[in-house]
C-alpha cells in the first residue's frame, strides 16, 4: 500500500474526538483513512462501541480490514447505495469517501439518521467538487471548524452544536477573557483530552504504518 500522510489527511480528528466523547451510541466512518480509521476504533474499544467501516478502494479496505473484531465491522462495497446505514441511529458519522460527488448523497441520506455528521474537506473553494452547497438546506444546525486546512464541518438535525467550540475562537485579548473558573476548567479540561488523544493517535497511527510496511 503506497502512502503519502500530510497534516491536510488529519484535520477531522478534533471533531471526531469531540464528537465521540460525547456520545456513547454506534459510529459510522464512510471511507476508511490512515488517521481516522484507527482512532475511531480505539476510541470505541474500551467502552465496546458499535463501530462500521464501509471502503470502496481495495489498498484502502486492506488496511482497515486489520481493524476488525466483535464491535468493529468493516467491509467492502462496489457501489455506496449497497450501505445497510439507515436502518439504524447513528451516534457520529464521518463522512470521507470517493469518488468526492457522492459524499453529499450520503450525508442527505444520513439527515434523520444520525446525531453528528462529519464532513471533511469543506472549505468554499472545493464546494462544486463536492456539491456541499446541497447539502446545507437539509440541516437545522452546521459548525465549520476552520482551525487549518481543509475544512471540517458538522452537521445535525438532533444537536445543536453549540457545544463543539474549540479554543481557535479564544481571542488573545484582555477584553475577551473569560472570568468564570468553571468555564476555564471545563475549557482546559477539554484541551487536554484533545492533546492527550491527538498525540497517542498519531504515535499510534505512525507505528501501525511502520509494522505494515516492514513485516506485512
Amino acid at each position: 500500500m503506497r502512502t503519502r500522510l500530510t497534516k491536510n489527511w488529519s484535520t477531522h480528528l478534533p471533531m471526531l474526538i469531540k464528537t465521540a466523547q460525547m456520545t456513547d451510541g454506534p459510529i459510522l466512518e464512510i471511507g476508511s483513512g490512515l488517521y481516522s480509521t484507527p482512532l475511531l476504533h480505539w476510541l470505541c474499544y474500551e467502552k465496546k462501541r458499535r463501530l462500521v467501516t464501509y471502503e470502496n478502494d481495495f489498498d484502502y479496505f486492506n488496511f482497515a480490514r486489520s481493524f476488525r473484531s466483535k464491535n468493529h465491522d468493516v467491509r467492502f462495497v462496489k457501489d455506496w447505495d449497497e450501505m445497510d446505514i439507515v436502518n439504524k441511529h447513528w451516534s457520529v458519522v464521518l463522512i470521507d469517501h470517493t469518488p468526492s460527488i457522492r459524499r453529499a448523497a450520503d450525508a442527505i441520506r444520513l439527515k434523520n439518521n444520525a446525531d453528528y455528521i462529519i464532513i471533511h474537506d469543506t472549505e468554499p473553494e472545493h464546494s462544486d467538487e463536492y456539491d456541499y452547497d446541497r447539502i446545507w438546506p437539509h440541516f437545522k444546525y452546521r459548525y465549520d471548524w476552520k482551525g487549518c486546512k481543509p475544512w471540517v464541518t458538522v452537521v445535525s438535525n438532533f444537536k445543536d452544536l453549540s457545544n463543539l467550540q474549540y479554543s481557535e475562537n479564544i481571542k488573545d485579548s484582555s477584553s475577551s477573557l473569560v472570568t468564570n473558573e468553571s468555564s476555564n476548567a471545563i475549557k482546559a479540561k477539554n484541551l487536554r483530552i484533545f492533546i492527550v488523544f491527538s498525540v497517542y493517535s498519531v504515535v499510534l497511527i505512525a507505528m501501525f504504518i511502520l509494522f505494515y510496511k516492514f513485516f506485512l
